[in-house]
């Protein structure tokens, strides 16, 4: 079966949790492709084009961060992929929804937070509308197990 979306980040960290469940969960079909984008100003439009062209099937483009949307490095590059997907994939957002601080600050929520992140990012088909221009990724919370925990 060929990838259904091309995740991007440019995050060390939000890269390991997505590559190792990607790999995990693919159970013999190929794995989602996962970008870094290491260059973010000026930006490697070229080179990203052709990551992009090595995957064809690939039918929407997610840009994956840990940060909250209105902190990571979203808003600035978003209309960039916007224009290199040519208006033939969408390009959607899986990560925190907009916050005034970085983290909740409690590390359970975190976690349950990243896990969240990481399944909209590879399971995900629902989206949240909004006003803004930006399709953002849900998923839920956490797993029924995690929830009886809390």
């Amino acid at each position: 079966m060929s990838q259904r979306k091309a995740l991007l980040t440019s995050s060390w960290y939000g890269e390991q949790p997505l590559k190792t469940t990607s790999n995990h969960e693919s159970k013999g079909d190929q794995p989602e492709p996962l970008v870094r984008i290491e260059q973010l100003y000026p930006f490697p439009g070229e080179e990203f084009q052709a990551v992009l062209n090595r995957y064809p099937n690939a039918r929407e483009i997610v840009w994956c961060q840990e940060e909250p949307q209105n902190q990571g490095a979203w808003y600035q590059i978003r209309h960039r992929l916007q224009e290199l997907a040519l208006g033939q994939r969408p390009v959607l957002y899986a990560g925190r929804a907009p916050a005034a601080a970085p983290a909740t600050g409690i590390a359970k929520i975190h976690e349950l937070e990243q896990q969240a992140l990481v399944a909209a990012a590879l399971h995900s088909t629902t989206t949240e509308e909004t006003a803004r221009d930006t399709t953002r990724l849900t998923a839920p919370l956490a797993p029924a197990a995690l929830r009886k925990s809390s």
